[in-house]
């Protein structure tokens, strides 16, 4: 099974159970299913390699979680970064694993220029919750591809690289380490 495969088990069985919550808003296991579906068409849409390393910069919030589903349902590789780490450690995580896709929140939107040049690497800037500074926002992203259809399903090869997980760079530098879909 893929990762992913784990959140589309529960989305059967229970679709009308809230799957993400936060303060204000709740989406159920279907609804969270369907949309992280349309964004992964969107990564489609927009050429992304299937091996392409995605990564998603924001504080909690449901857009970022579904950001997380859309990257693990296409894929790709997701990257992870700290919100709460120096802007230097994110941005040599972002070199380091070459990164192509960046999900981020408006609350990260001062550090866009940074990001910008240090990790050129990066082909997509997404913003999840309000255009910003030449990305789109979320909604208007996954609207481009409203009409793509679904990407193609990707091989169930246990070996893939679902996710790269930083250490917390005790003793040096942050590396990265690897998560498959037989993790």
């Amino acid at each position: 099974m893929r990762v992913i495969d784990f959140f589309d088990r529960g989305a059967d069985r229970f679709p009308d159970r809230p799957a993400l919550v936060s303060a204000g808003d709740s989406l159920t296991y279907a609804q969270a299913r369907e949309r992280s579906g349309r964004i992964a068409a969107a990564l489609e849409a927009r050429g992304l390699p299937a091996d392409a390393k995605i990564a998603i910069y924001s504080p909690n919030d449901i857009r970022a979680l579904l950001c997380v589903l859309a990257t693990l349902r296409r894929g790709n590789v997701w990257v992870t970064l700290n919100a709460r780490s120096a802007i230097e450690e994110n941005i040599y995580i972002l070199q380091n694993t070459e990164c192509s896709c960046l999900f981020y929140h408006s609350d990260f939107a001062h550090h866009l220029d940074r990001i910008r040049r240090e990790a050129p690497g990066l082909t997509a800037l997404i913003c999840l919750d309000r255009a910003d500074d030449g990305a789109p926002s979320l909604e208007q992203f996954v609207h481009y591809a409203i009409d793509a259809p679904p990407p193609a399903p990707i091989a169930d090869d246990p070996m893939r690289l679902a996710t790269l997980f930083s250490t917390g760079g005790t003793t040096g530098r942050p590396k990265g380490v690897m998560w498959t879909n037989l993790t």
